[in-house]
């Protein structure tokens, strides 16, 4: 499975994926500046913050039939200055 680290730079420069399904348990995702970005189908539970931020800035990003669970602050927090 790819790390965050190396999922960022791809998404940056030309999107990123993995298989249907695909997931995270006891973590979550968290996009910051970035454009054009795609979340479909994976499994996000346990996560010690949001299941998935999208911030400072970010834009174009699409989140899609995903199951997320049991995060501690919340499921999809979308804030500081991110449409």
């Amino acid at each position: 499975m790819a790390t965050f680290r190396s999922l960022r730079r791809r998404a940056a420069r030309r999107g990123a994926a993995l298989a249907t399904g695909s997931g995270l348990r006891g973590g979550g995702i968290t996009m910051s500046g970035v454009s054009n970005v795609i979340i479909r189908n994976l499994n996000l539970t346990g996560s010690s913050d949001d299941a998935i931020n999208v911030q400072d800035g970010s834009h174009h990003i699409w989140i899609d039939h995903n199951t997320l669970s049991d995060a501690y602050d919340g499921l999809v927090d979308i804030r500081l200055a991110s449409d």
